[in-house]
């Protein structure tokens, strides 16, 4: 039960305070939620539809339409990511689908 208020009242609010935020304090408490989401293997195994969807969000925020402190946070956001081995994992395990993981997997 209080996984899926988690999942419907958490995510639902990251989700609108992503997509349409133009308030710094609000965008970076949201992005300081997100990551601890994300550095939290189980919890972000669990919700992996939902980390898929906030990554893209993230990225939707590096593009020249967005304000410069919208896209500077959001690098920000994606370098700590790369940075956390574990994150990485995660999304690399659960994250992706068997086909996309043999493509990275296959030496080129």
């Amino acid at each position: 039960e209080c996984f899926t208020l988690l999942r419907h009242n958490l995510c639902a609010t990251l989700l609108k305070n992503l997509r349409g935020c133009f308030d710094f304090a609000i965008l970076i408490r949201s992005i300081h939620l997100l990551q601890q989401l994300m550095k939290t293997p189980g919890l972000a195994a669990l919700l992996m539809p939902e980390m898929q969807v906030f990554l893209h969000l993230m990225l939707d925020l590096t593009s020249d339409q967005r304000s410069p402190w919208q896209r500077a946070t959001s690098l920000e956001f994606l370098k700590s990511i790369c940075e956390d081995p574990k994150a990485l994992a995660v999304l690399y395990e659960k994250g992706a689908s068997p086909t996309s993981r043999d493509i990275a997997a296959s030496p080129s």
